[in-house]
């Protein structure tokens, strides 16, 4: 349950899965405010992933993008979530989205998650972020505005971020495998110590 008022609470009533290619599963959010439709590429096979999120308003070319950093990173083994907002434009409504599709990664087993956001996805990815509890860090791409509490909240994650026209493609998909690699190498040191 997600909300703070009578009659405002957000109920997670099921999950349906539904294979679209051998890599990708077309995944459905069933609640009591809409369905959220999400797409999960090579998942099963990695115990890190990304979650994407994108403009308020379908973009055909930031979708391109999307998906060929989904591609890219799943080549590396990093598993990603793309998600259709349920509300899109409203920033509250999506990033309890963003959080459900990081419920959904840590009842997967998945505990090492990136959000990385573009446009009105990069100011979710900061809202999701600054509270998700899996979350280990967030890139936010071109953000329509910096929310300060948002940026303080994100405390010791990491952060990627482009505010002006300089993107580049490669440094992004560099920064996640680089930060994954980076949680996986402490966690394992950590574990090893606690042994």
């Amino acid at each position: 349950m997600i909300g703070n008022r009578r009659g405002d609470q957000l109920y997670l009533i099921g999950v349906r899965e539904q294979a679209v290619t051998d890599d990708c599963t077309r995944v459905t959010f069933f609640t009591t405010r809409r369905d959220l439709t999400a797409f999960a590429c090579r998942l099963r096979s990695s115990r890190k992933a990304v979650i994407l999120l994108g403009p308020d308003i379908d973009d055909p070319e930031v979708r391109s993008q999307l998906d060929r950093l989904a591609e890219e990173i799943g080549g590396k083994g990093v598993g990603s979530i793309r998600l259709d907002y349920r509300y899109p434009g409203d920033r509250a409504q999506c990033a309890i989205d963003a959080l459900l599709a990081c419920q959904y990664l840590d009842d997967e087993g998945i505990s090492d998650v990136l959000l990385v956001g573009w446009g009105f996805g990069a100011a979710v990815a900061l809202a999701a972020g600054s509270v998700g509890r899996i979350v280990s860090g967030v890139a936010a791409i071109h953000p329509p505005d910096l929310p300060e509490c948002c940026l303080q909240w994100i405390g010791k994650r990491r952060l990627f971020l482009v505010e002006g026209d300089r993107y580049s493609h490669s440094e992004l998909a560099d920064w996640i495998l680089r930060s994954l690699d980076t949680l996986r190498f402490a966690q394992d040191e950590h574990r090893a110590v606690a042994s």
